[in-house]
């Protein structure tokens, strides 16, 4: 376990399920959308949503306001899982509740990989990019 991943679970102890190892999550990707460059090729994902980040002062406010549209719009309740793992920088994956998530989401989203969520209710994914792009659908 590295430095990245004791902060997740210190910052979250009691509130995550680790899952060693990610890589069952990486064939869900695998098996369920388009991959190209070993990610997901949004551009033939049916009804994507996209927001463009890129060097923007207030990215944490629109990050939290597109995470908490999708809650609204597919009616997730704040107890409802997501699980989060990542391509690089942490090898686990960790499944909390959603209003976890919209507090400690730049835990995960500050890492220098591309990061991924599964919303467990509506089987959908969120994809934080290293070019400062997040995708969900």
């Amino acid at each position: 376990m590295n430095k990245f991943e004791q902060e997740i679970i210190e910052s979250l102890r009691g509130k995550i399920k680790v899952t060693e190892k990610s890589d069952g999550y990486f064939n869900f990707l695998e098996e369920n959308y388009p991959i190209g460059l070993n990610r997901i090729n949004w551009s033939k994902v049916a009804n994507h949503r996209l927001l463009i980040l890129s060097g923007d002062k207030d990215r944490l406010v629109k990050i939290l306001k597109f995470l908490n549209e999708i809650v609204e719009d597919c009616n997730i309740d704040k107890y409802d899982e997501i699980v989060v793992w990542g391509d690089q920088t942490i090898d686990n994956a960790y499944t909390l509740n959603i209003e976890d998530f919209l507090t400690s989401f730049q835990l995960f989203f500050d890492l220098p990989q591309h990061t991924y969520g599964w919303f467990k209710k509506i089987d959908k994914i969120i994809n934080y990019t290293f070019e400062d792009e997040l995708y969900f659908g």
